[in-house]
């Protein structure tokens, strides 16, 4: 493995997932149980079929193919509706925002993925997190969003995406963030 191969894993929208339940368990004092939810339907959810594929050699660990992206992005947006309900349902009201902004701009990457081309999920999945954050409150987001433009080089210098992808990328965050957030509270 490369050192950007590594340093793209280590930023991987996996990581930051990982960060926004921390962020959200701490500051709102989640009982372990709701932790743990949150932590499957937000991490584990996502990341056990890319991972499954990935040592059956079906995909690289990256999913590059555009072909294969497509499925594992409609099984995260299920994992993230399945959050969206549970804590819905349990009415925490921050952690429903964060899944709901999780499936609408990963819905927005499968659309860009099946119609266009292959943006960024790697961006989109620290600008988002970020942002997400940042609309609660919590200033976590900004230092998350300060590694937007490291995510950003490290994808263009592995040649996984060209400057446009990359921009996409965000600009979904970006947009299909705070409609989530407006969406949810302004509604």
């Amino acid at each position: 493995m490369t050192w950007d191969e590594a340093v793209s894993l280590a930023l991987s929208p996996i990581t930051f997932s990982a960060i926004v339940v921390a962020a959200l368990s701490l500051r709102l004092e989640l009982p372990p149980t709701e932790v743990a939810a949150a932590f499957a339907f937000l991490v584990l959810g996502p990341v056990v079929p890319v991972l499954a594929l990935a040592r059956s050699g079906v995909a690289d660990i990256f999913v590059s193919d555009r072909a294969t992206r497509t499925p594992l992005l409609i099984l995260a947006v299920a994992s993230y509706a399945a959050g969206f309900l549970y804590f819905q349902h349990l009415g925490v009201r921050e952690v429903e925002f964060a899944f709901l902004a999780y499936a609408l701009v990963t819905s927005g990457m499968t659309l860009v993925n099946e119609l266009h081309t292959k943006g960024s999920i790697h961006v989109a999945g620290v600008v988002g997190p970020g942002l997400t954050l940042l609309l609660l409150g919590d200033w976590v987001g900004a230092a998350v969003l300060a590694a937007a433009p490291a995510v950003g080089w490290v994808r263009l210098r592995m040649g996984a995406h060209s400057p446009s992808q990359v921009l996409i990328g965000a600009l979904a965050a970006l947009v299909l963030t705070p409609a989530a957030y407006a969406a949810l509270w302004l509604a």
